[in-house]
């Protein structure tokens, strides 16, 4: 199948070219501004491990699809008002989503960790893989009390729209204070220059950050956690009500699953296996 990729204003349009017929348009809605899931790269284009997955999901769909840029925090509001028609953005499929959205997925495991720069005080807690609310709860009550203990009168970077703001609001209202930013990158700063001792962001972010990043030696700290109020994982959202549109992309994730389309791009941006265990 041959692809043409066309760059219009803040867009871009993936036009399948086959014998045949197209399903209608789709506008895909991302930030553009989470590597290594959603980013513009140094040709000006948008990249990265979601921009490919949407793009093979749409050759499977037979579908012309426009990805359009905007901040994170306009994103669900752009998709009730009609502006997407379904958003690849990092996004958690947790309980709440489906009050205000429907879902399609998972297509990739969401963890969340603590990092802090190697200089530290808190840096002498190691990273100490992950766990999950789900599988092993008792193991993650105790991994929260010792960060709890950890983090006591420091302040937390977080994402002002994210989930990473209501987790600490959750698990550390009383030990950690957290301040709240629209850029993840301005939590990095901020880290690294000791305004806030730790940020908290997901586990593939903080890691492809860490190997990126020269000037600076961060590390992460203490167990990343999945699972519980962090949800399923990360997928598709969709405006609420669209069953058709949400059932054609589930579809679609479901057989990128099923054929390691989803292991291969995981393997590429993230250097693991993010495939989403059924």
């Amino acid at each position: 199948m041959k692809t043409k990729l066309t760059f219009v204003g803040a867009a871009f349009v993936l036009a399948a070219t086959t014998g045949i017929a197209q399903a209608d348009p789709i506008r895909i809605g991302t930030e553009g501004a989470y590597r290594p899931w959603n980013f513009v790269n140094e040709k000006g284009e948008l990249d990265g491990f979601e921009i490919e997955l949407a793009k093979n999901l749409c050759q499977r769909l037979n579908s012309e699809c426009t990805f359009i840029q905007n901040s994170w925090d306009g994103l669900l509001p752009g998709l009730d008002a009609g502006r997407y028609d379904v958003l690849f953005s990092g996004f958690a499929m947790t309980a709440s989503r489906t009050e205000t959205a429907g879902m399609a997925g998972p297509y990739a495991i969401l963890a969340m960790t603590f990092y802090t720069v190697a200089d530290s005080p808190l840096a002498s807690a190691d990273a100490e893989g992950v766990v999950s609310f789900d599988r092993d709860p008792k193991a993650a009550e105790e991994a929260i009390q010792k960060m709890r203990t950890l983090l006591t009168g420091h302040t937390v970077g977080v994402s002002a729209s994210g989930l990473s703001a209501r987790f600490v609001e959750s698990y550390f209202d009383g030990s950690a204070d957290l301040k709240r930013y629209r850029r993840l990158d301005e939590i990095d700063i901020d880290v690294s220059s000791g305004r806030v001792a730790a940020g908290l962001t997901q586990l593939s972010y903080a890691t492809d950050m860490i190997a990126r990043t020269k000037d600076v030696s961060y590390k992460l700290i203490g167990p990343a956690f999945e699972g519980g109020m962090l949800g399923q994982g990360v997928g598709a959202l969709v405006a609420k009500g669209n069953s058709d549109l949400q059932q054609k992309f589930q579809t679609v994730i479901d057989e990128a699953i099923k054929d390691g389309t989803i292991r291969e791009l995981s393997e590429k941006w993230f250097s693991s296996d993010m495939t989403p265990v059924r």
